[in-house]
């Protein structure tokens, strides 16, 4: 069969009429053979037989051929799906009469003729259009017997077709191919026979609409086409207006829906020009009578506002007040209450839905929206108590969603409603009492009532743990929330299970009451599975210990009972006789088996650390047959609408991605069953050994019960419920023992009957049951211990050599590889030999399902052995490549047909689990792997065999392993075959695993090797990547590789990146070029590649004069700068992505290949660049400019420079580029899609920054950018126009301050409309409290003001900063300068609000200030009971303006302006004080506290102390003076010092080197800029002395810790700090006597004392003084210099100090030099100004200090006259003083000094034969009872001991 179809598709054209139909007659017999591996084969030859020849069908052959092919699906598996599928598609394509239809119009010819040349009979020609061909596929899918298989294939069947007919013919012909799936499947009364039947069509045209046809076949523009023809066709069609119009189907509109939310979530900020028409048909579909399109639609709103948020308000509004309105018309009771209910209950499940979209999009509503939406809530609860029994009903049910809904606004909303929500719970759960379950007046409908009023509220409670368990859900909260979920567990078990049948009143008319419209069994289930997953979302099991053992029983009992029929009629009717298994029933329910089985996933335990081991580790199926095949294998189907709650509670999931996606709860009936087994689960290991073993005696009876015997499927059910709850037991006790160290199962009982069901278990026919309890068996056996290791693993082997049924032996060998897997190497080491020879020999076994699972077993082994494995790795290979080998284990197996089949419908392949096994080996064999040339040969030799395999999952496994290869053995990788090779895949494959393992094989060999990956390529590789971006969004690998490519590359060739972004930002599509063009470039020499294309010449764009701009017409409705180009040039993005070899001209040595094509290549059609991918593009350019920037390299800024060197020499540098990039600056700013004109933006921003000072060569006295002042303005209008989103509002205010204070225009009249858009922001700040309107953007949120007005507060703040050196800048401050002081004043204690603890906020906000100025932004801006919510939204954008704002603050301040000042010295808030008076003297405990726990860490206590600094110095006001702003100014500075490092955690996760160097560069501005503000401020005459002495200490740790964790020009502002408080407070604060313990004899009296005193630190100079402010300013003085110093090697001095941080770089800087001089500078300083008392202490650091940098030979030359200086200086002082000093004590500091300068003077005197290095003396200052030689030791030794005592 293979050698047929190869000989059909290369010669297929020469096979004549008579053969092609010999061939096609014998394979119509073999494609329905009994043996499968024929039908595949056969299949696939037919595909070339219709593709490759020319035969040719009529339409009667058609017909009976396609009803045959159809046939072989049945019973099939998926290889044969997918072949006969296939070859249908290629069938009906072959008559479609499109002209798309080349491939068959080239492979076929005319069809014969008879005599007149007339066609032969029977052979007429005809033509299908699209829609014959989609009915030729429905005729047969709608049959009535038609099987699921049959139908999963026809659905594989619809893709291929879809996919042969291309993106065009899908996109033009997409209202036919939507009416045709909606219409015949979807709405077909054939297919609409039960609910599995329903939701097996509704998945399938699912998968067609949204995998197929939108994610793969529709560009931008065909995917809002196609958002019109679903509204204009289906959605709006609801209701029908006319007589004659028909309403779409219920079933039509779900479908429509559905994938109209998938396209909105797809297309983003690019909906906005269907948002209109979409809007009004979804808020009349809210109105339909269907609880499922409610669903469907409510989630279509929040896709909706979750990609176009600025409807988010607008909707939210006008829902709300049509449910108010449908309330109002509940509360009458009339004749349409039941549509008025319908319609209300729909309208609340929209409102909730758009409700979750505020967490993600918090600036578009207000939190008092949520207020007011709350109220109603609880209004309607209250008000239900007095009304009738259906209204209350309705209101309940409504209220209960609306307050679910609110839960996923956050702990923030829901703490301040947290007590209001217990006391609602408690009324509405209620103790049940015995009284109240006797009470027999209840009729039906009161109990019906009471359980919906219950589950109801169960709603909310599990809405509330799932959305705020971590930080509200307290063990108090949970024990009050777990009482209230017993008193419902007690209810549900007193509820009736049936009821008197009810006399009917006389007359009585009336319908059946619509609580009674549902079976009470049904809710009870759903009463019951609210209950458990209230209890699952709990995570402080312990809250409700006491009730464990009932609901333990409770959950027991409804997964095992056998007596449980919740089944329809359908499964109690089936016969034991005709049972297969539960998995092949299709009635919803499955005998009540559970659905967290699917396949061989079990997703039980998600709350775990640990994940089940993925059995297919990579062998998922692609997005075109994940769904089909995943249907085939569960019972029960999911949908929305079995629990609309997940509308609003998916944010609550653990992945960002799933948020998005669709949810699809099960049925009520299996929702239980699932929610009772992981609450068993939860609970079963945290329960006594006895109740452990009554539960597993109670469960083993269950599964052992006579009554299964004759219910062989309930029997199954129960099997595979109880094998899976043990799983989940054993995966919580493994993760509850290493927390608490419990054991699980260790009472005999337990133990034994666990591991008789698991035992049991593992040797079941069921593929599925065995591998969930061989899992299980394995956790168990771990959670056991060892003494149970030995009996267990040699019990398997007993069993394994005793027993000869396949399965049981499948089953004992992957329990004995679980076993080994989940117990590790150390405790299993010593069975391992035996495990590796009984699974080796197992391997070997003829039988497909016993070597299998073998092979499979003995990977987990090796995966968890590691290196204990080493010893059979030689054999294992040997053993690996005789199976590879062995007939007995090829596909169609060597056994009966019996065998093949089994072989053919496995899970599990055998080629894949030998890529697992040797992926393993080459793990283990490391670096080893080259050492032995046998095992590398025969590793290598299997590696690539896997690669060549057609299985795409094996090639996966082939490329696993050979990224192992290039890791351990890189030479033995051939990257010439190799990268052609994945990008082959890359191009050809459809398999999403596929390309995910190639695209992370490719980054690992760019990470590597950038240039030879490029080298070694086929050509077109940059395009290729990009178009991967577009066909699947989820290779997030492709961005790596290109951030990584550019990372290496964009230095040496910036032009070059900026051609590829540039082509993928314009409006033409991504090609990949023409397939034979590319093999034959990489046919040709291998070093040039064609890669990136270029236009024709070699200067990159540029003409003779090498001018910087293009004239490429790439954008039309750009205008040009005022400077033209001298010459026409052909376009920049006129390139080929392949070209033969001879018309290469590659650049030599560099990853970038440049082609210059003999002639353009027609591309092939493709789809144009999706907006996230122009988004990538235009992040790569800003990478692009990152990457040269940092460089450093001055000349890609320079022009002149530029232009010198490219002509000269051919370089390239980026300055070239300037014009492309503001041409796509332009394009990108302008665009609709916000996203983009975001990034456009970023990118303006970051070209004015960089190429501000670039000079124009052209024109003297003028830089470059200045003539593009037009394109500049053009791109930042279209910010501030009515479609803008606050977003980019607020980043276009900033990008105009950035070019109006770049000095690029300095003439103010030429700003133009940029200048008038920030006054005219300026202006509305201005105006309103609250910003509600900049430009042309309006209706702004609370939010969205804020943060607006922030942007323009920073905007302004940039140009004062800027003003200090462009003076041009004062003229346009001047006017707006006063109310700009008012206004920064009052935003900075707006941000000190929101920073201290919620309950001060709450009491200060929207309260006016007292003394505040006249700007109104002085009051709170949210309403007191919301300012705690709005906190964290607030700080996300407030952060970054705080630092702008604190530098424009105190340039002003060092200007010494009237305005700032007055704004910075009125008294702040008096109610704060108040407050903050009632908490000071607990937050100082807790200080205190804390200290005393750390006093050794600077950091702790700095933290502690400064995060409180407000705190502080609102306690000195009580005590000294009103609290003014610039205090809070003050500790606003102090916080941020704490809190911010340019080497801090926030580094070390940032994902990208750029975003390392963006957090370093904001993190060393906040520092620097908090350093000159506290220089500016700290003057007596705005920081009080009492002030500053209450927080000079902390203020000093805070300094300290900066000092040494930043670099020297930080530190030098840290000194400049120090210098403005020794000048500013001098001895008035520093030599306070009050903080003094000196006297004027503190000096030694007797010489000889001295040495013993002072060295050892019990003397009484400064060291006695702890909390001395002159010692902390002296001990950060001298330990800068012993950080900076490089010639001192005076161990004990360093130990001395006890500050720790990063070592001294030793590097002489020129900020190093100027660093030293300044602390030599201050230190002298403090010695002028200190008291006698102080002055020889301070002399001696001082001197030392002085003297240790004059003999330091770094810095000789640059300190030495400074030094010499400040040496001068202190003696003047001490001689000043001279009598009230202590005559020893001066006689030892001065002999020490002038011992060390003499010997200086010695070791560099004139003429001295041996010179001594000064670096190596021992004899400094800084030594200790060393032998100087020059001085004596003991005068050496004083000076320094004094020193050492004084800085202690």
């Amino acid at each position: 069969m293979v050698a047929l179809r190869k000989m059909l598709q290369g010669a297929g054209r020469g096979a004549t009429d008579l053969t092609n139909k010999e061939i096609l007659k014998s394979l119509k017999l073999t494609i329905l053979d009994k043996a499968l591996i024929m039908r595949s084969s056969s299949a696939e030859c037919l595909t070339a037989l219709v593709k490759h020849t020319t035969i040719v069908f009529t339409k009667a052959e058609l017909e009976v051929s396609t009803t045959l092919f159809i046939r072989a699906m049945d019973e099939s598996t998926f290889e044969i799906r997918k072949s006969v599928a296939t070859l249908i598609a290629t069938l009906l394509y072959s008559k479609f009469q499109g002209e798309e239809n080349l491939t068959m119009a080239g492979a076929q010819s005319p069809p014969p003729t008879g005599p007149g040349g007339k066609p032969a009979t029977g052979n007429e020609t005809f033509t299908l259009d699209v829609n014959e061909l989609l009915s030729h596929l429905s005729a047969a899918y709608n049959k009535p017997n038609t099987s699921r298989e049959v139908r999963a294939g026809l659905s594989e069947t619809y893709a291929a077709l879809l996919i042969m007919l291309g993106p065009s013919v899908v996109e033009r012909h997409y209202g036919t191919i939507l009416k045709h799936l909606l219409t015949e499947l979807v709405s077909n009364p054939k297919n609409t026979g039960s609910r599995f039947e329903i939701l097996t069509v509704r998945e399938h045209v699912e998968y067609l609409l949204r995998g197929v046809i939108g994610a793969r076949l529709l560009s931008e523009s065909g995917q809002i086409a196609s958002i019109r023809e679903l509204v204009g066709s289906w959605l709006k069609m609801w209701p029908a207006v006319m007589p004659g119009d028909i309403e779409p189907s219920e079933y039509a509109l779900i479908s429509a829906l559905n994938e109209t939310s998938a396209l909105l979530l797809d297309l983003g900020g690019a909906a906005s020009s269907i948002q209109d028409i979409l809007m009004s048909s979804l808020t009349n579909l809210v109105s339909h009578p269907s609880r499922a399109v409610h669903t469907a639609t409510a989630w279509c709103l929040r896709c909706l506002c979750i990609s176009l948020p600025t409807n988010l308000a607008k909707l939210i509004q006008t829902l709300s007040a049509k449910l108010s309105t449908d309330l109002g018309t509940l509360n009458n009771n009339g004749n349409n209450f039941q549509d008025v209910a319908t319609r209300a209950n729909g309208l609340a499940y929209a409102i909730g839905g758009l409700i979750t979209v505020i967490s993600v999009h918090p600036l578009y509503v207000s939190f008092e929206m949520s207020a007011r939406i709350f109220s109603m809530a609880a209004q309607l609860i209250k008000n239900s108590t007095n009304k009738e029994v259906r209204v209350a009903a309705a209101q309940i049910q409504i209220a209960w969603v609306l307050i679910g809904a609110l839960m996923c606004l956050g702990p923030n909303f829901v703490k301040m409603h947290l007590p209001q929500l217990l006391l609602m719970w408690k009324t509405a759960l209620p103790k049940f009492t015995s009284k109240d379950a006797t009470n027999t007046n209840r009729s039906e409908l009161d109990w019906a009532f009471m359980m919906h009023a219950r589950e109801c509220a169960l709603g909310s409670v599990a809405s509330f743990l799932l959305h705020n368990g971590e930080k509200l859900v307290t063990v108090d909260v949970s024990k009050r929330v777990a009482a209230l979920l017993s008193n419902t567990m007690a209810f549900a078990t007193v509820v009736p299970t049936s009821f008197p049948p009810q006399p009917a009143a006389p007359g009585n008319k009336a319908p059946v009451h619509e609580l009674l419209t549902v079976k009470f069994s049904e809710r009870d289930d759903a009463l019951r599975k609210r209950i458990f997953e209230c209890f699952v979302a709990m995570r402080h099991t312990s809250a409700f210990e006491v009730y464990h053992s009932t609901l333990i029983k409770a959950a027991l009992d409804v997964f095992s009972d056998p007596d449980r029929t919740s089944g329809t009629a359908v499964t109690n009717a089936i016969s034991a006789a005709t049972f297969t298994t539960v998995w092949a029933v299709d009635d919803g329910y499955g005998y009540g088996v559970t659905g967290k089985v699917q396949g061989l996933r079990c997703d039980i335990a998600s709350r775990t650390s640990g994940r089940q081991e993925e059995i297919l580790d990579g062998k998922d199926y692609d997005s075109a047959t994940k769904t089909t095949e995943n249907l085939l294998k569960k019972p029960i189907l999911g949908a929305p609408e079995h629990d609309p709650m997940v509308i609003y509670t998916t944010f609550a999931l653990p992945t960002a991605v799933s948020r998005y996606s669709l949810p699809k709860p099960r049925p009520v009936a299996t929702g239980v069953i699932d929610a009772a087994i992981e609450l068993f689960s939860i609970l079963l290991p945290l329960q006594s050994s006895v109740l452990q073993g009554s539960m597993m005696d109670d469960l083993s009876k269950m599964l052992k019960n006579s009554t299964l015997d004759k219910n062989p499927g309930r029997k199954m059910a129960i099997q595979v419920n109880a094998v899976v709850a043990l799983l989940g037991a054993t995966k919580y006790a493994m993760a509850e023992g290493k927390r608490h160290e419990q054991r699980a199962f260790e009472g005999p009982l337990a133990s034994s009957l666990s591991q008789s069901i698991l035992k049991d278990s593992i040797v079941h026919s069921d593929p599925y049951i065995r591998f969930v309890a061989c899992e299980a068996l394995g956790r168990l056996t771990s959670v056991l211990g060892s003494l149970t290791v030995t009996n267990q693993i040699k019990y398997l082997m007993d069993q394994v050599v005793a027993n000869r049924d396949p399965d049981a032996r499948a089953g004992y060998a992957l329990a004995l590889g679980n076993v080994f897997s989940h117990l590790g190497g150390m405790m299993a080491g010593g069975h391992l030999r035996s495990i590796v020879e009984y699974l080796t020999s197992l391997s070997r076994d003829p039988h497909p399902i016993v070597h299998k699972w073998s092979l499979h077993s003995l990977a987990l082994t090796i995966s968890s052995a590691g290196l204990m494995f080493s010893p059979y790795v030689s054999s294992t290979l040997t053993n690996v490549a005789t199976v590879y080998l062995a007939e007995s284990h090829e596909l169609a197996g060597a056994g009966s047909i019996a065998t093949a089949n089994i072989a053919m419908a496995s899970e599990l392949s055998v080629y894949h689990e030998l890529g697992r096994i040797i992926y393993g080996l080459i793990g283990i064999l490391g670096p080893e792997l080259q050492s032995s040339a046998k095992v590398r040969e025969l590793c290598v030799g299997l590696v690539e065999e896997l690669r060549n395999e057609d299985d795409e999952f094996v090639i996966v496994q082939g490329i696993r392993c050979t990224q192992h290869l290039i890791m351990f053995a890189p030479l033995l990788v051939d990257m010439s075959t190799l990268v052609p090779f994945l990008q082959a895949r890359l191009r050809r494959s459809t398999g999403l695993s596929l390309k995910k393992a190639a695209m992370t094989c490719m980054y690992q060999l760019v990470q590597r090797d950038v240039k030879s990956v490029f080298q070694h390529s086929m050509g077109g590789l940059d395009d290729q990547f990009f178009k991967l971006l577009d066909t699947d969004p989820t290779l997030q690998d492709v961005k790596d590789v290109v951030r990584s490519w550019i990372t290496q590359t964009a230095l040496e060739q910036p032009s070059q990146w900026i051609d590829i972004c540039r082509k993928v930002l314009s409006r033409t599509a991504i090609d990949e070029g023409v397939e034979t063009n590319s093999n034959a470039a990489a046919g040709g020499s291998s070093s040039s590649v064609p890669e990136v294309s270029r236009p024709k010449g070699d200067d990159g764009g540029f003409g003779d004069d090498f001018d910087d701009d293009d004239n490429d017409n790439m954008f039309d409705d750009i205008s040009k700068p005022t400077k033209k180009a001298s010459s026409g040039l052909p376009a920049s993005d006129s390139t080929s992505s392949g070209a033969a070899s001879g018309a290469q001209s590659p650049v030599p040595d560099s990853g970038l290949s440049v082609v210059v094509p003999e002639r353009p290549v027609k591309a092939a059609p493709a789809l144009p660049p999706r907006w996230r991918t122009r988004i990538f593009a235009l992040e790569c350019i800003r990478q692009v400019i990152d990457v040269v920037s940092t460089s450093g390299i001055v000349d890609h800024f320079d022009l002149a420079v530029a232009r010198r060197k490219k002509r000269n020499f051919g370089a390239d540098f980026l300055v070239l580029k300037v014009a492309d990039l503001i041409k796509m600056t332009v394009y990108a700013a302008s665009t609709p899609i916000q996203e983009i004109r975001m990034e456009g933006l970023l990118l303006l921003r970051q070209t004015i920054e960089k190429f501000k000072e670039t000079a124009d060569p052209e024109v003297p006295d003028s830089v470059l950018l200045e003539q593009y002042q037009a394109q500049i303005g053009a791109a930042l209008t279209p910010a501030f126009t009515a479609e803008s989103t606050p977003e980019v509002v607020s980043l276009g205010v900033k990008v105009c301050a950035v070019y109006v204070g770049s000095g690029i225009i300095q003439e103010v009249d030429r700003f133009g409309r940029v200048l008038k858009l920030l006054i005219g922001a300026l202006e509305k700040c201005k105006e309103d409290k609250r910003l509600t309107a900049v430009g042309d953007v309006t209706d702004l949120t609370p939010h969205a003001s804020q943060m607006i007005k922030w942007a323009v507060l920073n905007a302004w703040a940039e140009l004062q900063v800027a003003s200090v050196h462009r003076n041009y800048l004062v003229a346009v401050l001047r006017p707006n300068l006063e109310e700009l002081c008012k206004l920064w004043a009052n935003a900075l204690e707006e941000y000190a609000r929101s920073r201290i603890e919620s309950e001060v906020a709450l009491s200060g906000s929207g309260v006016p200030a007292g003394g505040s100025s006249s700007g109104g932004s002085g009051g709170g801006i949210f309403d007191a009971s919301y300012a705690d919510s709005s906190k964290d939204t607030e700080k996300n954008f407030d952060q970054t303006s705080t630092l702008k704002i604190l530098g424009a603050v105190s340039s002003l301040v060092d200007e010494k302006n009237e305005f700032m000042v007055e704004a910075l010295m009125r008294i702040t808030r008096p109610e704060i004080i108040a407050k903050v008076a009632e908490t000071d003297a607990e937050d100082k405990k807790d200080d205190a506290s804390l200290e005393d726990n750390d006093g050794d860490s600077a950091a702790a206590t700095t933290t502690t102390s400064t995060e409180s600094a407000a705190t502080s110095s609102e306690a000195t006001v009580r005590k000294e003076g009103p609290l003014r702003l610039i205090h809070v100014v003050f500790g606003l500075c102090l916080e941020i010092l704490a809190k911010t490092s340019s080497t801090g955690s926030s580094i070390s996760t940032a994902n990208s080197q750029s975003a390392i160097n963006l957090v370093v560069a904001a993190n060393d501005g906040a520092l620097q800029g908090c350093l000159l503000a506290l220089h500016s401020i700290l003057k007596p005459q705005f920081i009080e002395k009492e002030f500053l002495g209450k927080v000079f200490l902390e203020m000093m740790m805070i300094l300290e810790r900066v000092a040494w964790m930043e670099g020297s020009r930080v530190q030098g502002l840290v000194v400049g700090v120090i210098s403005t408080v020794i000048q500013g407070y001098g001895k008035d604060m520093l030599f306070d006597d009050s903080n003094s313990n000196l006297d004027n004899n503190s000096g030694p009296q007797e010489e000889g004392e001295v040495d013993d005193d002072f060295t050892t630190g019990t003397g009484t100079g400064l060291s006695a003084l702890p909390e001395s402010q002159l010692q902390s300013i002296v001990q950060l003085l001298v330990e800068l210099y012993l950080q900076k110093s490089t010639g001192s090697s005076n161990s004990k001095a360093i130990k001395s100090i006890g500050g720790s941080g990063r070592p001294g770089s030793k590097k002489t800087t020129p900020e190093t030099i100027e660093l030293l001089g300044r602390v030599a500078e201050m230190l002298t300083v403090l010695v002028k100004v200190a008291p006698p008392k102080y002055q020889l202490h301070l002399s001696a650091v001082t001197l030392n200090v002085l003297v240790s940098v004059l003999r330091d030979p770094a810095f000789q030359t640059e300190l030495g006259p400074l030094v010499l200086v400040n040496i001068k200086g202190v003696m003047e002082s001490l001689n000043k003083n001279i009598a009230d000093l202590d005559p020893k004590f001066l006689e030892l500091i001065l002999n020490g000094t002038l011992g060390a300068l003499l010997k200086k003077q010695a070791a560099f005197a004139p003429g001295r034969p041996e010179v001594v290095d000064p670096t190596t003396a021992e004899s400094t200052g800084f030594n200790l009872g060393e032998d100087s030689g020059a001085v004596p030791t003991t005068v050496d030794s004083e000076m320094e001991s004094g020193a050492m005592a004084c800085w202690g």
